[in-house]
């Protein structure tokens, strides 16, 4: 009876080990507020954004964010619509900064295009190895 409690005992631990690792544990999808804060916490952080310009941004994005969580219902339009909520996001941001702050904004969305296009670049290499 011992062997057989420690040996269910040692196959959940490394059931346990082996979820912690690969982070399944931690998957939990952000609520629109949870992004919104982080959003509005990357902002400040990288463009050094004021408390009045985070307050005045708060709901706007944080409509927006709601609007786009609500789009995973509706499969038809998301590429679009996903970018048309991009679009108003940044109009919104650059509405409240400054002119500085502008031009580090817009280096911050080149800099985030081009690691997109890397990471897609490298997902088709990755594909064509495949095949």
């Amino acid at each position: 009876m011992k062997k057989i409690l420690f040996l269910m005992l040692l196959i959940s631990g490394f059931t346990f080990s082996a979820i912690a690792q690969r982070g399944e544990g931690r998957k939990m999808k952000a609520t629109p507020e949870r992004r919104t804060e982080m959003r509005l916490n990357q902002l400040e952080k990288k463009l050094g954004i004021t408390a009045e310009q985070r307050q005045k941004l708060s709901p706007t994005l944080l409509s927006l964010e709601k609007e786009r969580e609500a789009l995973t219902s509706d499969v038809e339009n998301v590429k679009g619509r996903r970018m048309e909520l991009m679009k108003k996001a940044d109009a919104a941001i650059l509405e409240v900064l400054t002119p500085d702050q502008k031009v580090n904004y817009e280096k911050l969305k080149a800099e985030r295009k081009a690691k997109m296009r890397d990471r897609m670049e490298n997902k088709m290499l990755e594909m064509d190895g495949i095949e």
